[in-house]
């Protein structure tokens, strides 16, 4: 089969713009290695027996207490949070544990040193632990002070500030670590 001198172009660009952009295709099939790893483990029934139920039923105790410590009485059984105007339930996607899967494979992907990357996880995912609780908190209060707004809010507003949060972690990560390496690096 013989290739067209047209076809030696394209093929010379492709290679051209793969050279040119290594490092970002480098860091695209880390990432999406990574999280298809993290995303399978995560779905193994011994890690949502062991890890993610009692993981939202941690969830639902820290914004139970907080709830109440803000004046707001609720009840807490294992992942429902319930008061006498309204109660929902901490499921399986209204955790922080896949944007803090989503986080870690960015942050393995992006070319650092290693304790910086360790750092990033750590602090990551506390970060986005703490915004889940504030989320979890504002969809109750949502439920009782504006009850038609629920779904809109908890499907449409928090998935996608969630996300954008996430993304925002990430980039701060990043920004401050791009700093510190050129600094060390003079």
């Amino acid at each position: 089969m013989k290739l067209r001198s047209e076809d030696t172009s394209r093929l010379g660009k492709l290679m051209l713009w793969g050279q040119r952009n290594k490092m970002i295709i480098k860091f695209c099939i880390i990432f999406v290695i990574c999280l298809g790893g993290f995303s399978y483990i995560l779905q193994l029934e011994t890690i949502q027996t062991n890890f993610t139920f009692p993981h939202l039923n941690h969830v639902a105790w820290i914004c139970g207490k907080t709830l109440n410590t803000l004046g707001t009485q609720c009840d807490v059984y294992e992942s429902s949070i319930s008061s006498a105007r309204f109660s929902v339930q901490v499921v399986k996607g209204c955790e922080s544990i896949y944007p803090t899967a989503m986080l870690w494979s960015a942050l393995l992907a992006y070319p650092a040193l290693l304790r910086w990357k360790v750092i990033g996880i750590v602090c990551g995912a506390a970060i986005l632990f703490i915004l889940n609780i504030i989320r979890v908190i504002t969809m109750f209060y949502i439920g009782i002070y504006f009850p038609s707004l629920f779904d809109m809010v908890h499907i449409y507003a928090w998935q996608a500030l969630f996300i954008l949060l996430t993304l925002a972690v990430f980039l701060f990560w990043a920004a401050k670590v791009s700093k510190k390496e050129t600094t060390v690096g003079l």
